[in-house]
């Protein structure tokens, strides 16, 4: 069974803010380290880029999961940084595989 499911939903240029909605796709939000900015269950609307601005959340593969985050410079180094203050940054190593796959754009809320 995969794990993913794949669902279809109109996506306009206003909601990505670029005329390039092809490089873009929704995540469900797992788990609540981004909460209350984005809870679990949200729809979070990504567009694919390997370049960010400091102050965007990204979605990032960091040692093969999947993660919404913000990336910070913490003592001179890189790290993973949650909005709810109950979990700890998480420290990019040289030995770590990570990688951004895009930026937030949008987050439709659960019901």
């Amino acid at each position: 069974m995969n794990e993913y499911s794949q669902e279809k939903m109109p996506v306009t240029t206003a909601m990505v803010g670029s005329k390039n909605i092809g490089s873009c796709f929704f995540v469900r939000a797992k788990g609540n380290s981004m909460e209350p900015k984005i809870q679990d269950g949200d729809l979070v609307l990504i567009k694919q880029q390997e370049h960010y601005d400091i102050n965007e959340y990204i979605f990032v593969i960091h040692n093969e999961l999947p993660k919404l985050k913000r990336i910070i410079k913490k003592d001179g180094q890189l790290a993973l940084e949650s909005v709810n203050r109950f979990f700890d940054d998480i420290s990019i190593e040289t030995y770590d595989k990570t990688k951004v796959i895009g930026a937030v754009k949008r987050v439709i809320k659960s019901l």
